[in-house]
């Protein structure tokens, strides 16, 4: 498996814990010439100037946010008119956040420029069980990787997220439903990719390695595992902007954007059956 440096403390407090997180990194991956540093320091000094007009864009965003779709004459449109193909299969949801906590995840929404710093999965529209890689920092002693979370946890602080969902056959949510059953298992031999994004931002690639992943690219890999492309890049160099980005013309149905308080199933599940012309 793949070493990590000790990430026992999160990286939070202000953005100076970038220029830490950095120093640490570089020698680590034995990338500390001058090249990796002028492109680290370039990153940072982007993320410390963009994030102030981030975060007002986030500020602004309240309330609850509905797609809706509709059937005419055999064929599916979107709110604004456009006719798109009606959905086939068994709905696997994603969940994007946006309430960032910390200043990786800060870093993540300025450097990719995205109200969005973490994807995870679910297989049903109540969201009890977010499957995803995170950092350390969410469990006390926890290191990162593998993870199962809840929207509990994200109505509980009313959290800003974006929910949309990709229809699979029934085969392929068997196969996505065993991989994840996998990872639950071996959980604790997982970590999560900070080295990946180091490379991310040197534009360094990287073979995905299944126990040692961020966010994004656990998204790619699960749905890789059926045959689904999602962005035309590769893993490691996927960010959840570019995920989220997706809409329904890239077989992504766009469900909800919002307050994680004001998310209702049983509205989701009524846009689902539209989706699916029912």
């Amino acid at each position: 498996m793949q070493q990590e440096v000790n990430m026992e403390e999160e990286y939070s407090c202000d953005f100076m814990d970038l220029e830490r997180f950095r120093d640490e990194m570089l020698p680590f991956m034995g990338m500390a010439g001058q090249e990796e540093r002028r492109k680290m320091d370039a990153a940072i000094a982007q993320i410390r100037a963009d994030w102030p007009g981030r975060e007002k864009i986030l500020q602004k965003q309240h309330g609850a946010y509905y797609y809706e779709y509709a059937i005419k004459d055999g064929l599916l449109y979107d709110r604004a008119g456009k006719a798109i193909a009606p959905a086939v299969g068994k709905p696997v949801y994603l969940l994007f956040t946006s309430s960032a906590q910390s200043d990786l995840t800060r870093a993540i929404m300025a450097y990719t420029h995205s109200n969005y710093y973490h994807v995870s999965v679910a297989l049903n529209e109540n969201l009890m069980n977010l499957y995803s890689f995170a950092p350390a920092g969410q469990q006390e002693g926890w290191q990162g990787g593998f993870c199962s979370d809840s929207i509990v946890h994200y109505k509980r602080d009313n959290w800003l997220i974006r929910v949309s969902c990709i229809f699979v056959s029934e085969t392929d949510y068997r196969v996505i439903m065993g991989a994840l059953s996998e990872f639950g298992k071996n959980d604790r031999d997982t970590q999560y990719n900070y080295q990946g994004l180091i490379r991310y931002i040197l534009g360094r690639k990287e073979e995905t390695n299944p126990y040692c992943m961020f966010c994004s690219q656990f998204v790619r890999y699960l749905f890789g595992q059926i045959g689904i492309e999602l962005v035309k890049k590769e893993p490691c160099f996927t960010s959840p902007e570019d995920i989220a980005s997706l809409d329904a013309s890239s077989g992504v149905y766009r469900l909800y954007d919002g307050e994680a308080g004001l998310y209702r199933k049983e509205r989701i599940l009524e846009t689902v059956r539209s989706v699916m012309g029912l």
